[in-house]
């Protein structure tokens, strides 16, 4: 079934360190999860509430949409817009 798939399907591009992947708290449970659920390692990751952490000096990152106002970026609205998605071609 699909959820014995997600390591044979998954595990090799997470694994890929020649893939960067990058995550809002993936620190946290996410990678963790992965490996502990699937054996799935996490290699070449960047954590960005990890790094607002940092550039904030401060315990806790900001959220993404907190991150993305602070640094004057557009949110993910911005480029991924779904009701557009599933609209109907008359």
């Amino acid at each position: 079934g699909v959820w014995d798939a997600i390591s044979a399907h998954l595990g090799p591009l997470f694994s890929d360190p020649s893939i960067l992947k990058i995550g809002h708290g993936i620190g946290g449970m996410d990678c963790s999860s992965l490996h502990r659920d699937f054996g799935i390692l996490v290699v070449n990751a960047f954590d960005t509430c990890e790094a607002s952490s940092i550039l904030r000096q401060s315990k806790g990152g900001m959220n993404l949409a907190a991150l993305c106002k602070h640094y004057g970026l557009q949110t993910w609205e911005h480029y991924c817009d779904l009701k557009d998605r599933f609209q109907t071609t008359k």
